[in-house]
């Protein structure tokens, strides 16, 4: 990938290998631990992976609609646009995880 994308296809190549490398680690600890891959646990991570890829959307249109010459205003404007879209699909999505974080960060526990 990097002779033809170039410093990009690199990127993407490295994206790609750390995400085989976390499935198979899940699988792998799918196999010791056996209360590790029920449903349960499955869906609590769900929220945050829908909320991943929602925000993966949105930052990737945020990027075309700026269509800026400065790449340090796209960086920024997508940095923003995603830690506000994640923050509010975890909140639609995922209230009962954000009150458990929020408690954690502010010692409520």
């Amino acid at each position: 990938l990097s002779k033809f994308m170039g410093v990009s296809g690199l990127a993407f190549a490295t994206s790609i290998s750390y995400f085989i490398i976390c499935l198979l680690l899940i699988i792998s600890i799918m196999k010791r631990e056996k209360g590790v891959g029920n449903f349960t646990n499955i869906m609590d991570y769900m929220p945050a992976v829908l909320a991943s890829i929602v925000m993966c959307i949105i930052v990737f249109a945020s990027n075309i609609i700026v269509n800026s010459p400065n790449a340090l205003l796209r960086l920024v404007a997508g940095m923003f646009v995603g830690m506000i879209s994640y923050s509010t699909v975890c909140f639609i999505f995922a209230r009962r995880q954000l009150r458990i974080i929020v408690s954690v960060l502010f010692g409520r526990i």
